[in-house]
């Protein structure tokens, strides 16, 4: 990697840092995807895209307040044999 390779790296993984921060976060991905496009080498741009998707898919998980909650309704029992 060059001078500039590396600047130019640099200058991308702040970016999509300064994307994720502002809650930018599809842009924050299509920005780390980018920089592995042209960087496939680089740790910190894999590690940062996996933690970024990771806590994507953690807040999708999570329930929405405006979604019913399931029911508390007790399971039935075990089945008796006669």
């Amino acid at each position: 990697m060059t001078g500039d390779d590396l600047r130019d790296s640099r200058e991308l993984l702040r970016e999509a840092a300064r994307l994720e921060h502002l809650g930018q976060v599809p842009e924050a991905l299509a920005t780390y995807r980018r920089l592995l496009a042209r960087w496939p080498n680089l740790p910190d741009g894999w590690y940062n895209l996996g933690l970024l998707q990771r806590k994507g898919r953690s807040v999708s998980r999570r329930r929405s307040p405006l979604t019913p909650a399931r029911s508390n309704r007790a399971l039935p029992g075990p089945k008796k044999f006669t």
